[in-house]
């Protein structure tokens, strides 16, 4: 298996993303890290996907999670963020922090590859 860690994937793109992801690639399992963990509604192909992991954290607390993550991933994705932030601090604690913790993950977990998308 190949572990992709999407940080944010329970939201709108992040539960697309992973249902294409997963029909696509067999070898795939997604460890989703989300404020809520598992969303209450989700795509009926994600229910209950056994190549799926949701955890609840807080993403900007790494060292509350960091022990919990596979030690070997393929790669990692920010889709946290958003254009409807109240003023430039809100905005740049959702949209630039996010992206710096991505790369403190890459390096501390050796992902070699990243990825940011946003809405």
């Amino acid at each position: 298996m190949k572990n992709v860690i999407l940080m944010g994937g329970s939201g709108y793109i992040g539960t697309h993303l992973m249902e294409e992801w997963l029909r696509i690639d067999s070898k795939v399992q997604i460890i989703s890290l989300s404020r809520n963990g598992k969303p209450d509604k989700l795509l009926p192909s994600l229910v209950n996907h056994k190549r799926v992991k949701w955890m609840a954290v807080d993403i900007f607390n790494m060292n509350s999670y960091l022990s919990k993550l596979p030690q070997e991933a393929y790669a990692i994705v920010d889709l946290v963020g958003t254009a409807t932030a109240n003023s430039k601090e809100e905005f740049e604690k959702l949209n630039v922090e996010p992206v710096k913790i991505m790369v403190k993950l890459m390096n501390q977990l050796n992902i070699p590859k990243g990825c940011y998308i946003s809405g």
